[in-house]
């Protein structure tokens, strides 16, 4: 059986950190680990994993993770992050279809997810938190071919693809390693702190999307079938006030989705932040056909837009989410998603003891 994670916490004051450890079951080059996922359809788990509050009364400002080599007690080298996601059980199912985590982290070089300053999102012992990590063994790999799941053993083109126990094909005959991966959950007292919430926004129809064109060197050997309408991505949606001019890529990729705003929910918005895999360019955010916010990804990072005064997305307005891809190389099981950051109401303060 494997163990449980480690978990362990500052004291809790003005500001704290609590540590998560979850030891990898020994890892060979090319080899992906990957728990705590949900199947959609049966919700069902391959082993729940959770980020649990020390106490109540805390909000949470920043999760980070990194992964160490048990045996050096350093970060581990030739190792690719695809993706941590957490779920929060509190009841709230405001969701896009298919997209139904809370958390992401923002790439895989970048790998927190961090809220704007003076601001957190209540750590609830009540609602657990759910915690799925994709990680694989990229010794001797190409790390483009496992970013893309081009994995033996899985579907091609897929975030999912890339299961527990599949590789990528790798040159290395180095002998299997342990792996630690690091959560750090930064939070402070919940009354310290405005409450904000992210809602995952998916620029696609699905959670992801190969982002191929006709274009795309060698894309009918790029194992899909799922070859879109080459002229409508090609450029972006129609609709807009201005439309954006492409990056400096010959055969960009444009992938976008509309909503209808019928809520109330994202009438304080503080920050918009993004997630996009490589030969991701850009997200651009349109509230009724006038750009908002453009969030480059630069260096394996993604930027994030802070507004001040607050961004207002009113009842009845049109949200409109975009990805820009350099499709020059096929690009598999990509994601293009932004974090809508809502200001919530502040939840009472903890009960005091008697």
């Amino acid at each position: 059986a494997r163990p449980p994670p480690a978990a362990a916490a500052a004291a809790a004051g003005p500001a704290a950190t609590t540590t998560f450890l979850f030891d990898l079951e020994a890892t060979r080059p090319g080899e992906a680990r990957k728990r705590g996922t949900v199947q959609l359809k049966t919700m069902r788990s391959d082993g729940e994993l959770r980020l649990d509050a020390p106490a109540p009364g805390r909000a949470v400002t920043r999760v980070s993770s990194r992964v160490v080599d048990v045996a050096t007690g350093r970060d581990a080298e030739d190792v690719y992050m695809h993706h941590w996601v957490v779920r929060i059980g509190d009841g709230d199912d405001f969701y896009q279809e298919r997209v139904d985590w809370d958390l992401v982290a923002s790439t895989e070089d970048q790998q927190d997810m961090t809220w704007p300053n003076g601001f957190g999102f209540a750590w609830d012992p009540a609602a657990p938190w759910r915690f799925e990590y994709h990680v694989i063994d990229t010794r001797g790999a190409d790390r483009h071919a496992c970013a893309q799941c081009a994995c033996l053993g899985g579907a091609v083109g897929s975030w999912a693809c890339c299961q527990d126990g599949h590789f990528c094909e790798t040159t290395s005959n180095a002998a299997p390693r342990a792996l630690r991966l690091v959560v750090d959950v930064d939070h402070a007292p919940a009354t310290s702190v405005k409450m904000a919430k992210p809602t995952v926004l998916a620029a696609s129809a699905n959670a992801e999307f190969d982002a191929v064109r006709r274009c795309s060197d060698g894309w009918n050997g790029a194992a899909t079938t799922r070859l879109p309408d080459d002229a409508g991505r090609a450029r972006p949606p129609p609709g807009l006030a201005e439309e954006p001019a492409p990056s400096s890529s010959a055969c960009p990729y444009w992938s976008y989705a509309t909503f209808e705003i019928d809520h109330g929910r994202f009438t304080t918005v503080p920050r918009i932040a993004g997630h996009l895999h490589e030969g991701g360019r850009r997200l651009l955010v349109y509230v009724d056909g006038v750009e908002r916010a453009a969030l480059r990804r630069t260096g394996g990072r993604v930027e994030a837009v802070d507004f001040e005064p607050p961004l207002e997305i009113p009842r009845g307005a049109t949200l409109t989410i975009i990805g820009e891809y350099d499709a020059t190389a096929p690009r598999l099981g990509a994601m293009a998603h932004v974090y809508v950051f809502a200001a919530l109401a502040a939840p009472p303060p903890p009960p005091r003891p008697a």
